[in-house]
């Protein structure tokens, strides 16, 4: 009971001070202190990337599997969530009064958000079963079809306007932008992935997700249930994937196809080795890091090479692929290896008495 109080007390608290966040965040944007595009590059992107390398980290690097088909998982969240709101939920919200609005739109994000949440977790379910078989390459190429089937499914749906339509290859547009300017949101998701996942790992099931990773037949023989495990991680991984998909699209109003190409499950992918293959505090790292590197290529002057010119943006799968190859020089076990840092990293140790 005590623990219950204490748990609700720190979520209580973390809520708190995300709203006091984002409160100062809208003054910010609000008095133009704070330039929108350098908002979206080095605030909203790498939040929602630190969610989706968190979430696949427990995949790829504390599971031992490897998936590239995380994309896909995003776009079914955000496409179903999207489909929620736009059918369902927003002609309901605007049966509120306007000054009670604001917190209509916040519950309905919620529940789309789990409903996000719960069609990528089946997916992931999907998924998970038939390719538990495969390991390695053949998992990779399995989810790798898998994200972009979907995304080829949503891109051929008919136009917006018929009924249950997603917009087909021109995006689904007028989604109700309930997220605002996506701060609290996309903090407040990336925050309880990481806590889910930290303390996943501290439990008894954490222990078993680290055993499948480091040997899988040795799991076996000890009991684990290697099978539960693993699908386990797929669901789990897809859930909050599928929920960042959702704070995406009703913070950016339009979802298109193009938004899940397979681009973006090897940029997740590289968060993940760069940051070191079962490291929460790696993932995080690297997510964020990454995404404000790739933020930045945009705001760099262009230049002219062999008769042409170039747009360092456009070269930042280059930049990415010299990242990860010097990484894989000078540190194979990423940054962070399978270290994390805490709340014990800070404490400093008391020396202990010299002997006379």
């Amino acid at each position: 009971m005590k623990r219950n109080l204490v748990l609700v007390g720190y979520m209580a608290i973390t809520v708190g001070i995300l709203l006091g966040a984002d409160a100062f965040v809208s003054y910010l944007l609000s008095s133009e202190r704070l330039n929108l595009a350098y908002y979206r590059a080095y605030i909203q992107v790498p939040l929602y990337y630190v969610t989706l390398a968190v979430s696949l980290n427990l995949i790829n690097g504390i599971t031992g599997q490897f998936s590239l088909g995380h994309a896909g998982f995003v776009c079914v969240g955000a496409y179903l969530s999207a489909g929620f709101s736009y059918y369902y939920s927003e002609g309901w919200v605007q049966n509120f009064a306007p000054s009670v609005q604001p917190m209509a739109q916040g519950a309905f994000l919620f529940v789309a958000a789990l409903i996000g949440g719960l069609s990528a977790a089946g997916a992931g379910l999907l998924v998970g079963i038939p390719c538990l078989r495969l390991r390695g390459d053949y998992l990779a190429i399995a989810t790798l079809g898998f994200g972009e089937i979907i995304r080829i499914i949503f891109e051929n749906t008919q136009a917006q306007g018929e009924r249950f339509g997603f917009g087909g290859a021109r995006g689904f547009n007028d989604v109700p932008m309930w997220a605002g300017n996506g701060f609290f949101w996309n903090a407040l998701l990336a925050v309880a992935c990481i806590a889910v996942c930290r303390n996943f790992l501290k439990s008894t099931h954490g222990l078993a997700f680290l055993a499948v990773r480091e040997d899988e037949v040795a799991a076996e023989a000890m009991g684990i249930n290697t099978t539960r495990y693993k699908t386990l991680a797929f669901i789990i991984g897809a859930a909050f994937a599928g929920m960042a998909g959702t704070i995406f699209a009703h913070q950016e109003g339009v979802v298109a196809p193009r938004s899940f190409s397979v681009e973006i499950s090897i940029m997740v992918v590289a968060m993940v080795v760069l940051g070191g293959q079962g490291s929460i505090t790696g993932a995080i790292v690297a997510g964020a890091g990454l995404t404000a590197l790739s933020e930045a290529l945009r705001f760099m002057p262009k230049f002219e090479a062999i008769g042409r010119e170039f747009s360092p943006s456009d070269l930042r799968m280059v930049v990415f692929a010299l990242v990860l190859i010097l990484a894989m020089i000078f540190r194979q076990q990423g940054l962070f290896g399978h270290r994390e840092i805490g709340w014990k990293s800070f404490r400093f140790r008391r020396r202990k008495p010299e002997a006379a």
